[in-house]
């Protein structure tokens, strides 16, 4: 190994550690410097595909971007997607190799191991610094002997931590002074500084609490970032679910079905972030008549949510929102609830056959084969978003949907192949294609649909500048922090 390496770990989920390796690979990039994220285990709703059709944690391949270098499989050698009966799938360098208890993982940790470790020394061959971020928090006294994501990642790595904790509800500084004194003392010699992230507040006002957390420590507060909700960075963690958009005037009013096993909310968050749109989490049928438009997620298990939406009434809610004339949309495991029904003959996710809600005209067969690919598409022609050039999306399921002949498309891949099904008047339409609604182009050219069946005028229809949200995301960090001192840590000078 001869990369440098520094690592962000956090005192729970949620707290903004992928924003903040996302700034510093961004930061360091900005100074010539080869670096590369790393996340050695992942647990999370979100996952993308890598060009080569490896399944990794969305938050690294963010990073990776920010980073200037194509996503890699390395950066998140393990990733755990939570399944239903208790259960992950485990996806390893990118493939995913089955389905395994609690139990069963703690009884692999050596060969997890061995597999993280690997990954990371071939990360640092090949770059000059390896930035690690933890998974939860490092002080969860119940996980030390199996936690491969922090505090041994970093002695792996050699690195120096900052610690970071959440300003925005409280107990920051009990979180802060509450894990670093839970750690052992060696891994309290790590421990380089902390960060407090989404203050909203007066800076000077926390001098105090600052100076009592540094004087029972011993470690600076290295910087106080600010709360900046209009730099539109991806949610790593489901934290993001309990809050919907709060923007009471606006004319749009979109429903996102909450699940309970929804996979893949980060592709909602440019919903959230539109000005004429108001998105909610749907818990309650009584809530459905109220929107523009629903929005069926993806699911990590497609039978069990589709039981789940008929026996909270939500089911006939949307069957009836829908022959009102409301708009329905499924993307991935909500494309296949949208049709008649889901077989899975293998038990891949749960044997047998589930009715689905029957609103388009497809059938769904599971099968053992994962589906794992980035895809260029376009919009198909009539469906109201043509002529707005090429999506790159991605695909993740199992699910095999098979489409009645002559059932208009929403998509047309490179090859001119049709993907997803639509009603005639393209009010109801699925696709297996993650990745829609971060297309600026796309999500605007829908939003109009919505628009001009409000009666109101079409937005224009504008491309934005993700290497922008990058600049002005890592301008805030540096700003913000001892940028020299935490530079400093990371290159040894």
């Amino acid at each position: 190994m001869t990369a440098r390496a520094l690592m962000v770990q956090g005192t729970a989920s949620g707290v903004g550690k992928s924003a903040l390796v996302t700034a510093l690979c961004r930061l360091f990039r900005r100074e010539g410097i080869r670096v590369a994220p790393f996340k050695a285990v992942n647990m999370s709703l979100n996952a993308g595909v890598t060009a080569a059709g490896g399944e990794m944690g969305r938050a690294q391949i963010v990073q990776a971007e920010a980073a200037g270098i194509p996503p890699d499989v390395r950066m998140n050698p393990i990733l755990l997607k939570p399944v239903a009966e208790g259960g992950v799938q485990v996806i390893a360098r990118g493939t995913a190799v089955g389905l395994m208890t609690a139990d069963e993982l703690e009884a692999r940790r050596v060969w997890a191991w061995a597999l993280v470790a690997e990954a990371y020394r071939e990360l640092a061959a090949a770059h000059d610094l390896v930035l690690l971020e933890g998974m939860g928090g490092p002080a969860e006294v119940n996980l030390r002997n199996v936690d491969l994501a922090n505090m041994r990642a970093a002695a792996l790595a050699g690195a120096p931590v900052l610690l970071v904790a959440d300003m925005a509800f409280g107990g920051a500084f009990a979180s802060l002074l509450g894990t670093f004194l839970l750690l052992r003392r060696r891994e309290r010699a790590r421990v380089a500084g902390f960060l407090l992230n989404r203050y909203a507040g007066v800076r000077s006002s926390l001098d105090p609490a600052i100076a009592d957390l540094e004087r029972r420590t011993g470690r600076p507060v290295r910087g106080v970032l600010p709360w900046r909700a209009d730099l539109a960075l991806p949610e790593e963690d489901s934290a993001v679910l309990r809050e919907s958009s709060s923007r009471p005037g606006a004319p749009l009013r979109v429903g996102v079905t909450w699940l309970p096993h929804l996979s893949n909310f980060d592709e909602f968050g440019p919903l959230a972030r539109e000005q004429d749109v108001a998105l909610t989490y749907l818990r309650m049928a009584e809530d459905v008549c109220r929107c523009d438009a629903v929005v069926l997620p993806g699911s990590r298990a497609t039978a069990a949510d589709l039981d789940y939406l008929a026996g909270s009434g939500l089911a006939a809610a949307i069957r009836d929102f829908a022959q009102d004339g409301g708009h329905v949309v499924g993307i991935c495991g909500g494309y296949q609830m949208l049709g008649g029904s889901i077989r899975d003959p293998e038990g891949v996710e749960r044997a047998g056959e589930t009715e689905g809600l029957g609103l388009l005209p497809v059938e769904t067969d599971f099968a053992g084969g994962k589906v794992t690919r980035l895809i260029r598409v376009s919009a198909a022609p009539l469906f109201g978003a043509d002529g707005l050039g090429a999506i790159v999306g991605y695909e993740i399921h199992h699910g095999r949907v098979r489409v009645e002949p002559g059932t208009p498309p929403v998509l047309l891949t490179a090859a001119g192949e049709a993907e997803g099904a639509r009603s005639p008047d393209g009010r109801i339409w699925g696709s297996a294609v993650h990745g829609l609604f971060q297309d600026d182009r796309f999500r605007r050219a829908w939003l109009n649909r919505l628009r001009a069946a409000r009666m109101l005028p079409p937005l224009p229809i504008r491309a934005e500048d993700g290497e922008a949200v990058f600049e002005a995301w890592a301008d805030v960090v540096k700003a913000h922090t001892d940028w020299a001192r935490i530079r400093a840590l990371a290159l040894g000078r």
